[in-house]
């Protein structure tokens, strides 16, 4: 047979005679309705009718264009579902219908500038602005930042590098003194219980100011033991203590340590029984953080 010998079919040139002979015989056994319709699938490369029709309705289908099935492939690997999408995408250098939908519904105008973003773990233009705005340039770094509560970077970062190790000293003091002030109780040494349960009542205080303010609780900023429980109930919307009871205590704590004050049995129980209650409560909001 001459080489580049074709056989007409009225739709198309097959060059192949197995094939002319199978569309010419056996289209109907092929599952196909005609043989015009059996020809013009052999012409593309199929030979099942079903692929066929899913591929005319498709609307990518070009007798001029022996390739658009190859192009028709493409769209639905990428999970198109229809052509200007498609195109659309393609434009973009896009070949998934997710990716293309992600892009459109990002708020990007530019592809090139959603791909920086996606690469920094972002998929939405408004996220990557705030992120960028607020000095974070991953978007792990972002979330964690909005999970934390901080208002700023640099509370988040006080929050996240210094705030675990001061928090953790104060919870060393507070475990001792509390153990301290329990053996100065037993032993009768009743001033050196109350300067010990009041320090336990500050360090606790300062570490859920800390918690909740997410910055540096500094001694030089003068704040009383009452300013910080006034403090946390303000954050909390709480009131947690009678401030006449705490600062008759507070006074009494100070005249121990700067007087020499001496504490009977009867108003170290009396403290005592102040200094459970608001520790608890304080210890359960802590806990509770």
């Amino acid at each position: 047979m001459k080489e580049g010998y074709c056989f007409y079919t009225k739709s198309y040139f097959l060059k192949d005679f197995e094939e002319f002979c199978k569309v010419t015989l056996e289209f109907q056994n092929l599952g196909f309705n005609n043989f015009k319709d059996c020809a013009e699938a052999f012409y593309f490369g199929l030979n099942q009718n079903e692929s066929y029709l899913e591929f005319k309705k498709s609307g990518f289908l070009n007798k001029d264009d022996p390739d658009s099935y190859k192009e028709f492939l493409i769209y639905k690997e990428g999970g198109f579902e229809n052509k200007k999408e498609y195109f659309d995408a393609k434009k973009l250098k896009i070949f998934t219908r997710l990716e293309y939908l992600e892009f459109n519904e990002s708020g990007f105008q530019y592809y090139n500038g959603y791909l920086n973003a996606k690469s920094h773990g972002f998929n939405n233009k408004i996220k990557f602005d705030e992120a960028k705005n607020l000095g974070f340039e991953e978007f792990n770094q972002y979330e964690a930042f909005l999970k934390s509560g901080c208002k700023s970077k640099e509370e988040f970062e006080f929050f996240k590098n210094q705030l675990p190790n001061l928090i953790k000293q104060n919870q060393k003091i507070i475990k001792q003194s509390e153990k301290d002030a329990e053996e100065a109780f037993t032993s009768k040494r009743f001033e050196e219980f109350i300067r010990l349960r009041f320090l336990s009542i500050e360090k606790l205080s300062e570490a859920l100011y800390l918690s909740l303010y997410k910055r540096e609780f500094k001694h030089e900023d003068d704040k009383k033991v009452d300013d910080l429980i006034n403090e946390i109930g303000i954050k909390l919307n709480k009131k947690l203590v009678d401030f006449d009871e705490l600062k008759y205590w507070r006074r009494i704590r100070n005249k121990v340590v700067h007087q020499n004050l001496k504490v009977s049995l009867d108003k170290a129980e009396k403290g005592k029984e102040f200094f459970d209650e608001i520790f608890n409560r304080l210890f359960v909001l802590f806990q509770e953080l």
